[in-house]
């Protein structure tokens, strides 16, 4: 086995989790960013050039956020934090939606957060 702090990694693990090593944390950030579609909202119709903006926030940060149609991945954004720190992107879809129909889509919006963790969001259009 692997030892660390004279014991077997696994009891070293789980005393530096609940705080019995003076010095060593452990925060581990297992959950993914807040991920929301702003528009276009939820049983919106589409019916020609469509203005996609979605944004993410994450306390580790936001690596990237995909933008998808139909499962289909059309732009990704990285390093778009505004003087808030929060991390928006914004596309007017029409060339990138040029084989889209006009009638009902299913919008993604997914963030990615420093850490690798993600999450996501969609609506139907």
């Amino acid at each position: 086995p692997i030892w660390i702090f004279g014991k077997p990694a696994y009891g070293a693990f789980l005393d530096a989790t609940v705080g019995n090593y003076r010095g060593v944390e452990c925060n581990a950030d297992l959950e993914g960013p807040t991920t929301k579609i702003l528009s276009p909202s939820e049983g919106a119709e589409f019916t020609g050039p469509l203005l996609i903006d979605v944004a993410a926030e994450d306390p580790s940060g936001i690596k990237r956020i995909e933008i998808q149609i139909d499962g289909k991945k059309i732009r990704n954004f990285a390093n778009t934090a505004n003087a808030a720190g929060k991390h928006t992107g914004s596309i007017k879809c029409q060339r990138l939606c040029k084989g889209a129909s006009l009638g009902g889509h299913k919008i993604t919006a997914i963030g990615v957060d420093k850490h690798g963790n993600e999450s996501e969001t969609s609506v139907m259009i």
